[in-house]
């Protein structure tokens, strides 16, 4: 429970600090035409030397800041009065309008804008409280991290064209605590996910697991921060790498060509090579050949590795042309496909004629019948279950292979009646197959009743 709470907490957080460069903006653009008043006396006297740059980050953090909690409290009320949803609603809008009015206040005193003030409290206050009912893990999703980047990215534009200042370190030192805290809700909202993937009620991410996987996390985010930190070594640590190769290659070359000469008997000191004419064109040493030889292990490699694929249609074009000249195509076809040595085989797909809804129906009753003459056993449910899910009375894929019996009975009562047909069934799926107290002796009989129901109903006819 502790963890869960934390988890919420942070997206919350998450989503009030995404908001920090739409206020850099607005404050920005607004400065420029002149409505930036004086700071209070205390702040002048205080904050003298940096007194532009903080009547811009001042008055963003303050939104966010109060964004955060009233975004928390709100949070708070909704999940301790979700059967009450006016009264839940009355003591939202109760802390959400004195805070509203504080958040006004306080901008408006930092950078002398009422256009600021209640736009930004408008929407940084206010619209961040949508969305707060569902579940923590969808309270900062994939959509919202591509909306904070994307604000980012096009707010800094913005500025940088407007000739204004960009306030680069904040946007960077902000863009990296979502981006951390992004990575960390996702690591951790997939396992709680996983662990509850199976499970009747909410279990908690074992100690071992939690402990490892954020390990795994922080440690990887480490070595990014670690790689942008040090960007300038690392580069440099590469230039050396590059110009170190390049000088062992180029003494390798210089090597080879001094052995070659000095086994033609036409090796020269260094000074004797700088009073020699350059040598008359024509004048060849066969063992300069030898640097072929890497050259052609890099061609025979390229070959293998990327028109292994060219040289095999061919081949194949070529050996069907020569069959179909000797006029046993389809012989030679046959061997090729039954050849144990061939890389792959060809499969043959004969399509049947796709049944009807009457022929399906038809079809699923038959089974029913086969289903209901089987003995009473254990198996007998569970086929009688898989016979369930496969009944024409579900719309087209509406079912997955991957949904539990829990989801297949929401599917059911949203969309169908009687909504309490899938119940009993779900209950003693749920008993046998993971409270392994063994199926209830109603189970058959319940799961009989829940197949007459679907065999009764026409598909589609309770459709919402």
């Amino acid at each position: 429970m502790r963890s869960e709470k934390l988890l919420t907490v942070t997206a919350i957080f998450c989503r009030s600090l995404a908001w920090f460069p739409v206020c850099i903006l607005m404050l920005s653009l607004r400065a420029e035409q002149g409505e930036i008043a004086l700071l209070t006396t205390l702040f002048e006297e205080a904050l003298t030397s940096v007194h532009s740059e903080l009547q811009i980050l001042l008055p963003s953090a303050a939104v966010c800041a109060v964004s955060f909690a009233v975004q928390l409290i709100a949070y708070q009320i909704g999940h301790r009065l979700r059967t009450s949803p006016r009264r839940a609603f009355a003591l939202k809008a109760a802390a959400a309008i004195p805070a509203a009015a504080l958040s006004v206040f306080a901008v408006f005193r930092l950078s002398g804008s009422l256009f600021n003030a209640v736009v930004l409290t408008a929407v940084v206050v206010f619209l961040p409280m949508r969305g707060l009912d569902h579940s923590p893990d969808t309270f900062f999703t994939q959509s919202h991290f591509a909306a904070f980047l994307t604000a980012v990215c096009l707010s800094a534009l913005m500025l940088h064209y407007a000739k204004l200042p960009v306030h680069s370190a904040w946007y960077l030192a902000v863009t990296a605590v979502v981006a951390v805290l992004y990575l960390l809700l996702r690591n951790q909202f997939m396992l709680i996910r996983l662990v509850n993937r199976r499970s009747n009620t909410e279990t908690q991410v074992p100690q071992d697991i939690r402990r490892t996987n954020l390990i795994l996390v922080l440690g990887l985010l480490l070595l990014a921060a670690a790689v942008f930190l040090f960007r300038d070594q690392i580069g440099a640590l590469i230039a050396w790498m590059r110009d170190t190769a390049a000088r062992a290659v180029y003494g390798l070359l210089a090597l080879i060509a001094k052995t070659a000469d000095k086994m033609t008997g036409k090796y020269k000191t260094d000074e004797e090579e700088m009073m020699e004419l350059p040598p008359l064109e024509g004048e060849f040493s066969p063992f300069w050949l030898i640097l072929w030889i890497p050259i052609i292990l890099v061609a025979v490699i390229i070959w293998r590795n990327l028109l292994s694929d060219w040289f095999y249609v061919i081949r194949s074009m070529i050996g069907r042309l020569i069959a179909f000249l000797r006029g046993d195509l389809r012989n030679s076809a046959k061997d090729r496909h039954r050849s144990d040595s061939a890389e792959f085989h060809d499969t043959e797909t004969i399509l049947r004629r796709k049944l009807t809804a009457k022929q399906e129906k038809r079809l699923w009753r038959q089974k029913l019948r086969a289903w209901k003459a089987m003995p009473d056993s254990r198996e007998k449910f569970y086929a009688g279950y898989q016979l369930l899910v496969t009944a024409p009375a579900w719309e087209t894929g509406e079912l997955r292979d991957s949904d539990t019996v829990r989801e297949i009975r929401s599917k059911w009562l949203a969309h169908h009646t009687p909504q309490d047909a899938l119940d009993a069934v779900t209950a003693a799926y749920h008993t046998d197959r993971y409270a392994e107290r063994g199926l209830p002796e109603r189970a058959i009989p319940e799961l009989t009743a829940a197949l007459e129901h679907l065999r009764k109903q026409r598909k589609g006819a309770e459709h919402v």
